[in-house]
């Protein structure tokens, strides 16, 4: 490309940054943003009146392990969501339960104790909402005490009662779990993730999880307990599967990645808070089998376009920023261990910048302002070559080298940073007066 079509390529980018707020870009629309049509089915389940309305089970003395919790089903009946492609990936129980947990570590057991109050955790319910891509459903078909039938007369209540955990899920805790259960689909290597919010007991607002690939929070730990009770929210307890315990490789330097990041090429313009970054990423893929690659990209920070290396456009999933916004991208197909791939995000947004005062103007999340790997508790170790233009009236700094002499374009300037060949895990810069 020559320079003249490049700058004028950048010149059009940052209009489009800056254009009236009544521009398609500032409504957050995207052409490929959440539309994968497999993505919508288990996104809009829920919204059908009879989503519930299929096969029940009626049970007694149902027991589930799962790992370090042990689910007792009483009395009372399940009720499956429909399937989509094939695929039953939640369900609802409704009747007398319960549910013990016993960490697998004395660390972790006293941890416990300072929420629910006491040694052991028991935790009684007469409802139970359950997320899952795991083998579940066929455990419970399977089960002693377990007669399934055609349906139940409590199917609306089910409904309502997994709506709730879903706004929950969305609205509160945050978390696409729709974006996690598409990316078990087609992979015959994964155990499958299970998801766990008990209802009508002592707590409130709890969740236990178990997925294998491990959990973003207390990576590389695979299980957890978490509350979001006015009183007592947090991360009650979180350890690894027992089995690695069992093994002797339980230690908090396990690769939990897909892929793994080796460069970031970013390429942006910032006006006050605002920030328009163009991340061109280099990765390679460590999981089989691979086609969602989900990332950490701070809230506000709004996606326009993927594509590939051949400037193709990608499907991708990001929902409204004061929701469950992760991100995630979901390739055309699925990639085998050890291939190279190259995306390029454009995204827009403010509030990743905070104006401190006297013109000057600081980055609020070091990890998350540019797409970064979320299997990792601080970052992806990746080499970054950053280009920003600011205003010109001000100073830049970021991590790492300045890579030559700043440019002057109209009343912006130019400046470039390297970390050489110097893996970091973030990287980060600040703008202003000083």
């Amino acid at each position: 490309m020559s320079y003249r079509v490049q700058f004028l390529s950048l010149l059009a980018f940052a209009i489009l940054c800056f254009a009236p707020i009544n521009s398609a870009f500032a409504q957050g629309t995207a052409s490929k943003a959440n539309s994968d049509p497999v993505y919508q089915q288990f996104r809009q389940k829920s919204n059908a009146p009879d989503s519930f309305g299929g096969p029940a089970a009626t049970v007694s003395g149902l027991v589930l392990h799962r790992d370090a919790a042990t689910f007792k089903f009483n009395s009372g009946e399940i009720y499956f969501l429909a399937p989509i492609d094939g695929r039953t990936v939640g369900a609802v129980f409704l009747g007398d339960g319960d549910m013990t947990l016993t960490p697998p570590t004395t660390a972790e057991i006293r941890s416990l104790a300072l929420f629910s109050e006491k040694p052991g955790f028991t935790e009684h319910f007469s409802r139970l909402v359950m997320r899952f891509t795991d083998n579940t459903l066929d455990e419970i078909k399977k089960a002693t005490g377990v007669q399934m039938t055609a349906g139940g007369a409590q199917s609306a209540r089910a409904r309502e009662v997994y709506r709730e955990i879903e706004s929950q899920l969305r609205k509160q805790w945050r978390y696409n779990v729709e974006l996690r259960t598409i990316g078990d689909l087609g992979e015959p290597e994964s155990q499958g993730f299970f998801m766990a919010f008990p209802g009508g007991g002592r707590y409130d607002k709890l969740a236990y999880i178990v997925d294998p690939r491990g959990i973003s929070e207390v990576a590389p730990e695979q299980v957890a307990l978490f509350s979001l009770s006015d009183t007592a929210s947090g991360i009650w307890t979180a350890f690894h599967m027992e089995d690695e315990y069992k093994k002797g490789t339980a230690n908090s330097s396990q690769e939990r990645r897909l892929y793994d990041i080796t460069k970031h090429e970013i390429d942006g313009t910032i006006r006050g808070t605002r920030i328009l970054a163009s991340d061109k990423i280099t990765l390679r893929t460590i999981a089989p089998r691979l086609r969602v690659l989900p990332f950490n990209l701070y809230r506000s920070l709004r996606v326009s376009r993927v594509t590939d290396e051949q400037g193709r456009e990608l499907s991708f999933i990001q929902e409204g920023k004061d929701e469950d916004a992760d991100f995630g991208v979901i390739l055309p197909q699925a990639m085998d261990a050890g291939q190279v791939v190259k995306l390029t995000v454009q995204y827009d947004g403010e509030e990743a910048l905070r104006d401190s005062g006297g013109g000057n103007f600081i980055l609020v999340p070091r990890e998350t302002w540019f797409p970064n790997n979320p299997a990792t508790g601080f970052g992806d170790r990746a080499i970054f070559e950053l280009t920003f233009r600011y205003p010109k009236d001000n100073i830049f700094v970021a991590t790492g080298a300045l890579a030559g002499p700043e440019q002057l374009e109209g009343d912006l300037k130019v400046s470039k940073w390297t970390s050489g060949t110097v893996e970091l895990p973030v990287s980060g810069f600040n703008y202003g007066k000083f």
